[in-house]
């Protein structure tokens, strides 16, 4: 019989171990300090992770600042420094390979990680979509990013993920 617990509500629900109850907090935290800095896949984890793809609509020539500021996980602006009154917006969509052709955003992926349905052997794809916004700040910026970004999936993201699938990983 598996061990049991009480929890706050008094219902008797199965005991998580030790590892269990740190894996969706070092998961998240995992996931959002990669998202930050931009290097969620620059990270040595080994063959279930490749870097993303990059897909640019943005102008030629435009030199966006190293700075993103989060609006919502994975949403993020920087400022374009060389063209006034724009603004670089990215957003972010994962896939895995355990689940071909569906395609997750950040709160999608938090819930899979939270069900622990997510095997440490899958792996994973990003593609990450950079694209202009013009405003005058900051807010006015992420106001239109996340209109923006609520659309859903771009038709070019898909087929960036097929060709992520399609090349192999140096080393396989």
């Amino acid at each position: 019989m598996p061990l049991r617990d009480v929890n706050a509500a008094g219902v008797l629900v199965p005991l998580r171990t030790w590892r269990s109850r740190l894996r969706l907090p070092l998961f998240i935290a995992f996931l959002t300090c990669g998202l930050v800095s931009g290097a969620l896949c620059d990270m040595p984890l080994g063959p279930n992770c490749r870097p993303p793809r990059v897909w640019s609509k943005m102008p030629r020539g435009s030199e966006i600042d190293t700075n993103w500021v989060n609006v919502v996980p994975p949403l993020q602006v920087s400022k374009v420094l060389n063209r006034p009154g724009m603004w670089a917006a990215g957003y972010e969509w994962f896939q895995f390979d355990i689940h071909p052709g569906k395609t997750l955003t950040f709160s999608e992926l938090v819930d899979l990680a939270e069900a622990e349905s997510i095997p440490d052997s899958a792996k994973v794809a990003r593609v990450r979509l950079i694209y202009p916004v013009r405003a005058r700040t900051f807010e006015e910026a992420a106001a239109t990013a996340r209109r923006r970004a609520s659309k859903g999936i771009p038709a070019h993201v898909q087929q960036e993920f097929e060709k992520f699938w399609e090349t192999k990983a140096p080393g396989e």
